[in-house]
């Protein structure tokens, strides 16, 4: 949650076109969880709210675009489904995967921060 608050402010807030904006009043397809199972339902309904963040790269980073209540509502929906389903590997995994991707926009961020320096140190001789 913390992470998701810190995100960088030159990042747009989610607007309504956004698939992440669900986040905000999360849930899930009932029909879905009687037929799949609650956890998978969950992870259905996280996969559609984060569909224009995806692909994933294969270290299951994906790619954060927005910053705001909307996206800061993921850690509350994980937080409901992690405390309900302890010992889900799904469920973990997007935590861990959303780590990942927050960490990848700082690390992001900071490069970009290094070479603008690296500019204008550069240019200063």
């Amino acid at each position: 949650r913390t992470y998701l608050k810190a995100l960088p402010l030159s990042l747009p807030v989610v607007d309504e076109a956004c698939s992440v904006i669900r986040l905000l009043s999360f849930s899930i397809d009932t029909e879905w969880a009687k037929e799949e199972g609650e956890e998978a339902a969950v992870n259905r309904e996280l996969e559609i709210a984060f569909k224009d963040y995806l692909p994933r790269n294969n270290d299951g980073i994906f790619y954060i675009k927005h910053h705001g209540p909307a996206i800061e509502a993921f850690a509350d929906v994980l937080e409901c489904y992690l405390s309900k389903f302890q010992d889900n590997v799904i469920l973990k995994k997007w935590l861990e995967n959303s780590v990942k991707s927050v960490a990848a926009v700082f690390k992001e961020r900071e490069r970009k921060y290094v070479l603008l320096c690296s500019k204008s140190i550069v240019g200063m001789h």
